[in-house]
């Protein structure tokens, strides 16, 4: 197997999966179970270097993936040195931030300049970063209501979707070029790594009450 950065290009592989390969963003498969296409690995080992041993592991090298037609494909945060804003209810996120924060959601979800990982389901929404060389504070946070997610900041060892077809019917969609993913911003720098500061406010605009 090819060193993690040096990958090349597949002539039969989709543009997304090249794309994020030569970017230098590590991909993970995600085998249907079932003739189902699934959003989350299964197999051991998948946040793991991809090798003979290890064929479930993550790769940046197109070619460790040529056979597997069929298969949806993943970004593994922790060895991408990337960040996933994950939009499960874009106007409720919407409020949250803007009752929060600065941040103007719908600006980042109509840049020209955005990389966006396109959900066939309505009012969601998935928006990539790149990470700080050497940021210490990447994990998942995640922020309910009333049982469902409102948004999710995934990083570390998580890994999301960006190639194939949801479970529930249609195809993901890639918006943007994976090799210009801009620099998170420093607000969800700041909530990632104050989570426990962040969550009371988000849940005041939300109307939940402290306990």
């Amino acid at each position: 197997m090819l060193p993690l950065m040096c990958c090349y290009r597949v002539a039969d592989m989709p543009e997304e999966i090249n794309q994020f390969c030569a970017a230098g963003l590590a991909l993970v498969p995600i085998p249907p179970i079932n003739g189902k296409h699934m959003k989350a690995p299964t197999g051991k080992g998948w946040n793991l270097p991809r090798s003979r041993n290890n064929p479930n592991g993550y790769s940046a090298n197109a070619a460790d993936f040529a056979n597997l037609k069929g298969f949806n494909f993943g970004v593994y945060h922790g060895a991408s040195n990337s960040l996933a804003l994950d939009l499960d209810d874009v106007v409720l996120a919407q409020k949250v931030f803007e009752d929060t924060t600065d941040l103007k959601l719908l600006d980042w979800l109509e840049s020209d300049l955005r990389v966006e990982v396109k959900s066939p389901k309505a009012n969601r929404g998935k928006l990539l970063f790149r990470l700080p060389v050497g940021f210490v504070g990447a994990g998942l946070r995640q922020l309910k209501h009333e049982g469902k997610v409102i948004f999710e900041l995934r990083s570390g060892n998580c890994q999301d979707v960006i190639h194939g077809q949801h479970p529930e019917g249609g195809e993901y969609r890639l918006i943007g070029n994976p090799a210009t993913i801009p620099e998170a911003p420093a607000v969800l720098l700041d909530i990632l790594e104050h989570w426990d500061v962040w969550k009371p406010c988000f849940d005041s605009a939300l109307g939940i009450e402290p306990e």
